[in-house]
């Protein structure tokens, strides 16, 4: 009898943090970093390989306000209490040939910009090739949101 009253109010707390918001899902980092879910946009593989010429494959994860975690190598999905904990995070990606996405939802757009503004990719696809272009800064649109890339 005592565990299921104390599964009950454990279940009934958990019931009423959920709903004032206090407790959501969050992207978990394999550096420790949390993420609320509702802020990412997608997770982006990008060719690091050929960049520092490491075995390991690491990824972006894109959020909502266009500020990106950068060199990640896995992540994990937890309920967690909100927190306003600052992350270090970066503003611009790096990458030398191509960019694949997931989490992305159907029919969200990946456009390549120049620094000047003009389209000059554009993909409903999981990946974006980019080996064509020069070295230099670009603007990458994923949805609504804006992120900067330096192609190498």
């Amino acid at each position: 009898m005592r565990k299921i009253l104390l599964t009950t109010i454990l279940l009934l707390c958990a019931v009423v943090l959920r709903a004032q918001g206090v407790v959501s899902w969050h992207l978990l980092t394999d550096d420790g970093k949390a993420v609320p879910v509702r802020n990412v946009v997608c997770l982006m593989l990008v060719d690091y390989e050929i960049l520092d010429q490491s075995d390991t494959k690491r990824f972006n994860v894109v959020m909502a306000d266009g500020n990106v975690l950068k060199y990640i190598k896995s992540v994990n999905f937890a309920e967690r209490e909100e927190d306003d904990e600052p992350l270090a995070v970066s503003s611009a990606i790096e990458a030398a040939c191509s960019l694949s996405f997931s989490m992305l939802p159907r029919d969200t757009k990946v456009q390549v910009f120049s620094a000047d503004g003009k389209l000059l990719r554009q993909a409903e696809a999981q990946k974006v090739d980019i080996s064509g272009l020069p070295s230099g800064t670009y603007v990458i649109k994923i949805g609504k949101t804006t992120v900067k890339m330096l192609k190498k």
